[in-house]
């Protein structure tokens, strides 16, 4: 018995990007048609033919792009692609206007796809939505900046994906410095993946940006400005920019100079007379149109992209940042100090439920209503891109009814079973 595999590998456009201009699949089809090798190919290698070998240079990094949530184990996400736009193919982004891309110069993306915008992911096929390829000839530390910038650029919404897993990845020291063995995950995210973590200086320059951008928006909308910062001349018209909504943390943005684009920032304080170092940055908007959520900005000579949601009802937009989705609420110091009288809303009490942890189809239960079950036991089987996933109690308790038959198909978070509640 003689198995052969002659299909290419996932990774394959690696080598067609650090061996120049080879095109694996063509080669594969002449091969085929008994047409050989071809020629220019052949020109590309070094050695006799006993030990040829293909001559290569520079350094290229692919990321996989699955419509897998890394917030919830990598399991996989369903729906529609509602927005989706690729990082732009070719010579990696190199904005004139902006001091430093920080990419290298000569690096190339690729990205390898099959969908658009609208494409449906079902839960019957493999979710993988693109290979992201960065190739840069200078070497290793530059084609992880260029992927790190395309992922920046590279828009999807509608299922949950693991762009920002991967950016955290790429950001990572150890990754940086090659220190990458079998067990990388494990080892660095022994509890899972929890969503990208900003430093201090990062979320400084998220805040200003983010104050910097709303008042661009305001501009092109013909909006009038929030209330409240309309002050008189001997009162400072500053900003308040709250990163994760009315209840995250918030940083006064006031502009230095109204005739120049340099921002301070500094952490709110509930007194005026605590001290707190002010950083001044300068802010500067390469582009921003209102119908595309990708917005090319510079950082104190320091080019970067980041993607603009629209506001909701409430006022409230989201910012991607470095793989970090971050809800932004942008007040006026009046409003903001009126706003810390509010509560909080109560978190919703899932422990006495079972939820269905993806979309799939329910096979089959374990337990009837009236059952005591244990923590860890089996409750349900949920099949998913052809996979079947056992889903288990978390506690122990009495099931007190179960909701969806079997055959049903489940949305990620819906209710499969509820508990008897405890007294």
């Amino acid at each position: 018995f003689l198995e052969m595999n002659t299909r290419l590998q996932v990774e394959h456009p690696i080598t067609e990007m650090v061996s120049g201009d080879v095109d694996l699949v063509r080669g594969m089809f002449d091969v085929a048609a008994g047409r050989g090798v071809p020629e220019e190919y052949l020109a590309l290698m070094d050695g006799d033919d006993d030990g040829a070998i293909v001559r290569h240079s520079g350094h290229a990094i692919e990321a996989r792009i699955y419509a897998e949530d890394p917030l919830r184990g990598f399991l996989p996400s369903t729906g529609p692609l509602l927005q989706y736009i690729e990082p732009t193919q070719g010579p990696a982004h190199e904005e004139e206007d902006m001091v430093d891309s920080g990419i290298g110069s000569g690096s190339v993306i690729r990205v390898d796809s099959g969908v658009v915008c609208g494409t449906p992911i079902t839960p019957y096929y493999d979710p993988m939505i693109s290979k992201l390829v960065a190739y840069s000839p200078e070497g290793r530390a530059e084609a992880i900046d260029a992927l790190s910038d395309a992922l920046d650029r590279y828009v999807i919404h509608g299922v949950g994906h693991n762009c920002p897993f991967v950016a955290d990845v790429l950001r990572h020291a150890a990754f940086r410095e090659g220190r990458t063995p079998t067990n990388f995950i494990p080892t660095h995210y022994p509890e899972g993946f929890a969503g990208v973590e900003l430093t201090d200086e990062e979320r400084e320059e998220l805040a200003a940006l983010s104050a910097a951008v709303g008042g661009w928006r305001m501009a092109l909308l013909d909006q009038p400005p929030l209330p409240c910062t309309a002050a008189a001349d001997d009162v400072e018209a500053d900003m308040v920019v709250c990163l994760g909504g009315m209840f995250g943390e918030a940083y006064i943005v006031a502009a230095s100079d109204p005739e120049s684009s340099k921002l301070t920032v500094r952490p709110w304080t509930a007194k005026d007379d605590e001290k707190v170092e002010a950083r001044e940055m300068e802010i500067q908007i390469g582009g921003y149109e209102y119908t595309s959520p990708v917005v090319e900005v510079c950082v104190d000579g320091v080019e970067k992209a980041i993607q603009v949601q629209p506001e909701d009802n409430t006022g409230m937009f989201a910012v991607k940042m470095h793989g970090a989705d971050v809800n932004i609420l942008l007040m006026s110091r009046t409003e903001y100090e009126l706003s810390r009288h509010m509560k909080e809303p109560p978190i919703r009490d899932t422990s006495g439920l079972v939820l269905s942890p993806m979309p799939g189809t329910l096979m089959s239960y374990s337990v009837e209503e009236g059952d005591h079950v244990e923590a860890g036991q089996e409750i349900c089987i949920v099949e998913a891109m052809k996979m079947q996933n056992v889903i288990r109690a978390e506690r122990h308790g009495i099931v007190a009814k179960i909701y969806p038959a079997v055959g049903a198909s489940l949305r990620a978070d819906e209710v499969i079973v509820e508990f008897q509640k405890e007294e």
